[in-house]
């Protein structure tokens, strides 16, 4: 069974223990303060100048090292890990997690942007030392590596994709595609280049890359960071309203992709409502008319509180008053729940979806 990236056996939590007890006994939490943190930092670069080829020093290093905004040396560590240990997935999350925090001197310049990340870092700190969110201190970082920040960040995915390939537990697997999801809409251009490398990934969610499912799923994990970048957010949209229509005609009974299905054309008719009461009608029968067909079959669902979620929000949307009465809403849904059903899951239908989500603009 895989284990989880942040699990430290024993013997290597004694290696660790035993190098930074004088920090413990003095400081307690050794993250409590940034001179907490650098007396334990002092103490494992001596212990892995003695012992360069302990792997669980190196580790514990590149996880301290971003906090006190040392990200060349972090990286530095990070890569010593992953040459000792190539196939363990907690090298190679380790280095991808440390090239990323190069990628934010993408933000060099951009003061509002940085002042809300750091806003939020405080509010999720509660008295710990964090890595800072810095752009200036990450190109610096850059320039001494002697990468750019496209190169960090390709470096960066690419290892993320190999940390599936090498077998995790399901909530690290999530959570290594939610970074996969943030990095490819902060750099689009880059996403075809590392997938054309042919990773797959293996472990609970193993399924094919080239599914239809699984590449809406992947288009979907992209909306909540394009809320700056309309355009982009509606072709994402769009990319899932389509890949599940695909994958609906290959397996009716698919409950997954009903519910997903049925989430992005509620999503659709928030978007389609700046243009017109139409398209706003159009997609929310439709979300409903899929919801509720997912409800009343026995369609195969791994995740079915997910589906009661999304039938809630859309019954939710259906009562509020907004482009057409409630009860207008309800009777063109009771009339003709089969008909939309069927048109939703249709992909010949696909270029009047385009059309509404767009504002009645073709590509």
């Amino acid at each position: 069974m895989a284990k989880p990236l942040q699990h430290v056996g024993i013997r290597e939590r004694f290696k660790v223990n035993r190098v930074l007890r004088p920090a413990r006994e003095k400081y307690g939490d050794i993250k409590s303060s940034r001179t907490a943190l650098e007396e334990s930092v002092r103490l494992l670069e001596t212990a892995v100048a003695a012992n360069p080829g302990e792997w669980i020093l190196w580790y514990t290093l590149g996880d301290l090292y971003p906090p006190l905004g040392e990200f060349a040396k972090s990286v530095r560590a990070a890569q010593r890990c992953y040459d000792l240990r190539p196939k363990d997935p907690r090298s190679t999350y380790a280095l991808a997690t440390n090239l990323r925090e190069l990628t934010h001197a993408k933000y060099v310049g951009q003061a509002r942007y940085i002042a809300q990340r750091r806003g939020l870092l405080e509010r999720i700190s509660h008295g710990t030392a964090v890595t800072p969110f810095d752009p200036d201190i990450s190109q610096q970082a850059l320039d001494e590596l002697g990468m750019t920040v496209d190169h960090a960040a390709e470096r960066s995915l690419t290892l993320f994709e190999q940390v599936l390939t090498l077998g995790v537990p399901e909530p690290d697997a999530i959570h290594v595609h939610d970074c996969l999801a943030a990095m490819y809409s902060e750099f689009p251009h880059l996403e075809q280049t590392v997938k054309s490398t042919g990773v797959a990934p293996k472990g609970i969610l193993a399924e094919a890359r080239g599914d239809p499912f699984n590449q809406a799923v992947e288009h979907y994990q992209k909306l909540r960071y394009l809320g700056s970048e309309p355009s982009r957010l509606q072709e994402e949209l769009l990319e899932v309203i389509r890949l599940t229509q695909v994958a609906l005609a290959k397996d009716r009974y698919n409950g997954d992709a009903m519910v997903l299905l049925a989430h992005a054309l509620l999503l659709a008719s928030f978007q389609a409502l700046q243009f017109s009461e139409q398209g706003y009608a159009y997609f929310v029968t439709r979300a409903a008319s899929v919801i509720e067909h997912w409800s009343s079959t026995p369609a195969r669902t791994r995740n079915r509180e997910n589906g009661k979620t999304v039938h809630w929000r859309i019954r939710a949307e259906i009562e509020q008053p907004k482009a057409l009465t409630t009860a207008a809403l309800l009777r063109h849904l009771t009339a003709s729940r089969q008909i939309l059903f069927d048109e939703a899951l249709d992909p010949r239908c696909f270029p009047d979806i385009q059309r509404l989500i767009q504002g009645g603009k073709t590509i």
